[in-house]
């Protein structure tokens, strides 16, 4: 995060917007369906909630890609970026969690909620044996939807302009565009606990609980093709960065794709064989894995420093707000850069997701009082 005194900017006729995809340093990268109209040096604003929280000029301009400076505030992934000057000013900005404090809300239906993203604006959540789905833009108040059949929903993301939820048991998949509707897509009957999408594909994976190697892809959510996974091993995790997958395996698995179809492998450090294997993530232009006693971090995927980390077990682990927070049943370890997770903060419940946007940490989970989210701040 970084902060520099406010300058004087005049406000081009027109008004653009885009989404903060990537921030290293002062250098931001812009996703955008479409630049025409932005040129480099005309100011751009970055907003919260509809506010600013921070200010630059763009430098380059590329057809879907636009890379600003930032001058003045902060700039966070997901963020609005606009050339329509906003009124209010950083000072009025929304709190930014830092993942100490948390509150407890309680999400409609007695369902156990097992899995939250976070895209276009908005939180989503799935039920677990379920066909419960929620939508929240503060993880807090939230909206009621429907997958389109019962099933063992394991994971969301966002891409494309829209929600693709998978599902573990029998190979179910889901798509939507606001998260409250959704209609159900084609992908082969294997256990899929994994989506993540990058470089305009969806990739899914089968986790820990199967022995089926297999990978599928798929460009829109709805038809999937089977793919060969990297060789070797169950693949528990992924994520897409720096204009690659990288996916994480048990014991020191770990391969490098642009593609999601031609995979590179690498050498993660050694984890024990009893744990489920590594989660990954990636923030503060670094990859970053975590697994029982281990953590590690990453500048490409493929050449990994290692340290002893204080888990037990790990549930799900995110980036937001320029720090790495992992889930340890009713706890939360935060580092900052990926080595060093010596803070430790009570959750309110037990939690089995978690997820970061807008500035927010929303998770999902269940009591016996029925389905919860947690939120920070």
């Amino acid at each position: 995060m970084f902060f520099f005194a406010l300058c004087a900017i005049t406000v081009p006729s027109f008004s653009w917007e885009g989404k903060v995809f990537d921030v290293k340093g002062k250098k931001v990268t812009i996703a955008t369906t479409q630049s025409a109209g932005v040129s480099a040096g005309i100011p751009l604003y970055v907003l919260q909630n509809g506010i600013e929280v921070g200010r630059g000029r763009a430098t380059s301009v590329f057809h879907t890609k636009v890379e600003m400076t930032l001058l003045s505030g902060r700039a966070e992934q997901g963020l609005i970026v606009t050339t329509k000057k906003p009124t209010g000013n950083v000072a009025e900005a929304p709190p930014i969690s830092d993942g100490s404090v948390w509150t407890q809300s309680k999400i409609f239906a007695n369902t156990q909620w097992s899995a939250v993203g976070y895209g276009n604006g908005v939180f989503v959540a799935l039920g677990y044996d379920s066909i419960e789905a929620a939508v929240s833009k503060d993880g807090k108040t939230w909206k009621k939807g429907k997958l389109p059949e019962r099933a063992y929903w394991k994971s969301v993301t966002y891409g494309n302009g829209v929600f693709v939820a998978v599902a573990a048991g029998r190979g179910a998949v889901a798509v939507s565009k606001d998260g409250i509707k959704w209609r159900a897509g084609q992908i082969s009957s294997r256990v899929w606990e994994w989506v993540v999408f990058g470089n305009g594909a969806f990739l899914a994976g089968p986790g820990s609980s199967n022995d089926d190697l297999t990978l599928a892809r798929s460009v829109d959510g709805i038809s999937w093709t089977d793919q060969p996974g990297p060789d070797g091993d169950r693949w528990i995790s992924a994520v897409f960065a720096k204009n690659i997958f990288v996916a994480t395996g048990r014991e020191d698995r770990v391969a490098v794709s642009t593609d999601g179809i031609t995979w590179q492998r690498g050498k993660l450090p050694q984890a024990p064989s009893h744990t489920n294997g590594w989660l990954v993530t990636y923030g503060n232009d670094l990859f970053v894995a975590v697994t029982t006693r281990e953590t590690a971090i990453s500048s490409d995927g493929m050449n990994w420093k290692t340290a002893a980390a204080p888990f037990v077990s790990t549930k799900s682990l995110t980036f937001g707000n320029g720090i790495f927070l992992v889930i340890i049943d009713e706890d939360v370890r935060i580092s900052k850069d990926g080595l060093d997770w010596s803070k430790r903060y009570p959750l309110p419940v037990y939690t089995s997701s978690i997820a970061a946007g807008n500035g927010i940490f929303a998770g999902v989970g269940m009591t016996a009082n029925g389905g919860t989210s947690v939120t920070s701040p």
